[in-house]
């Protein structure tokens, strides 16, 4: 059995990433007593911008991604150099997770390095084995080199951003997976007292992207001021991920507005059902109303961050949010007429209804009750003649 030829192709994507978020990462080259505080006060001194952003498309054969940077990006060796901290490395990593049928996410890393004694950057992909090595003095997991090469222009000076891409081939071409960024930092100070190994991690993100089609039932509706009226709305996931969906909406212009409930779990390739309540409060304006309905989408994950060996679950993951439109009509306030009109609608319609009905049971029944009738008076009227006989007699 063969390898595909490509993997999924899809457009630009983008993810934002949280400002001055950098965080102490864990290594075994770690020295002295890491803490975040003393560890930011470098930033004063050393030009190391965060991720801010992070963009990503693909032909289906390579994999771009645009890290977008909260300053622009200098290269090690032009950062203003102190008497006190020391930028010993730096690198920009993304690992991408791939689905397997057996239900573990096999991870790859793709690093760009900055080497201190060349003064040169060094790109790496490497297989990351599933599980933790033993007695690793650098590193506690195991890798496998897949491709090594110098790494050059992958950024323009003055600029905020820099590129990473890689080869799906190298990969296998996977059919779907998932990327997380990093930024790593590490200064030191000369004396050695201080090691600051940060690092800057992004929200996971999910190839093909997610796709979701929410649709209405029925798609919309005709309510006059005091009316109401439930409404069914489907949520069918194409994505094979777990996913939370939560419904907002404007309930402005007299219009009520409530989801039940207000948040659902989709399982992965499956529909889900929620309601809308409509209610047309007495103050509706009439016309169309175009309600916009926003469906906020996450992806609950769990993974591991390779840098310090730590099982990661987030609730939320990166996020989709689906605007969509429900058309609403809301009809004027009934008329003397109209309202006199539905009352006889209601109450001497269905009597009129039933009337030739009556009409038919008397026809039927007249001749019947008349014969009776004639035949009891008849009979009445011998009895009277006898009893009067017998009188006579006496």
């Amino acid at each position: 059995m063969g390898f595909a030829s490509a993997s999924p192709s899809f457009p630009l994507q983008g993810i934002n990433d949280d400002i001055n978020d950098w965080s102490l990462a864990n290594s075994n080259l770690s020295i002295g007593t890491n803490n975040i505080t003393e560890c930011t006060t470098g930033q004063h001194i050393f030009s190391y911008p965060d991720i801010a952003a992070v963009n990503y498309f693909s032909d289906g054969k390579t994999l771009n991604a645009i890290l977008w940077l909260s300053s622009p990006f200098k290269e090690p060796s032009e950062n203003v150099t102190s008497s006190q901290f020391v930028e010993i490395s730096r690198s920009y990593i993304m690992l991408i997770y791939i689905d397997s049928v057996y239900g573990i996410e096999q991870p790859y890393q793709i690093k760009i390095d900055w080497d201190l004694a060349k003064n040169t950057w060094t790109r790496t992909i490497q297989l990351t084995s599933l599980t933790a090595g033993e007695n690793k003095k650098f590193d506690k997991w195991e890798n496998k080199l897949i491709e090594r090469d110098n790494y050059t222009d992958f950024f323009e000076r003055g600029k905020n951003y820099v590129e990473l891409n890689v080869n799906l081939g190298a990969l296998t071409y996977p059919n779907q997976y998932s990327i997380i960024s990093y930024a790593l930092e590490n200064i030191v100070t000369k004396d050695v007292r201080l090691s600051c190994n940060l690092v800057d991690i992004t929200d996971l993100v999910h190839i093909p992207p997610p796709e979701f089609v929410i649709s209405a039932s029925p798609s919309s509706v005709v309510l006059r001021p005091g009316q109401e009226q439930n409404i069914e709305l489907q949520i069918k996931s194409n994505a094979n991920l777990n996913s939370n969906i939560s419904f907002s909406t404007d309930t402005s212009d007299g219009l009520d507005l409530t989801f039940v409930p207000n948040q659902i779990f989709v399982y992965p390739l499956d529909t889900s059902i929620a309601k809308l309540h409509i209610k047309a409060l007495k103050n509706a304006e009439p016309g169309i109303h175009s309600v916009p309905i926003s469906s906020y989408i996450t992806f609950p994950t769990t993974f591991i961050n390779l840098l310090s060996d730590q099982r990661i679950s987030n609730n939320e993951s990166a996020s989709i949010t689906k605007p969509s439109n429900f058309t609403i009509t809301v009809l004027p306030h009934l008329t003397m007429e109209e309202q006199f009109n539905n009352f006889i609608a209601v109450w001497l319609s269905p009597i009129a209804n039933i009337w030739p009905l009556i009409a038919g049971v008397s026809a039927l029944a007249g001749p019947i009750l008349y014969r009776e009738y004639h035949k009891r008076k008849k009979k009445y009227k011998y009895r009277k003649l006898d009893h009067w006989s017998e009188r006579r007699k006496q």
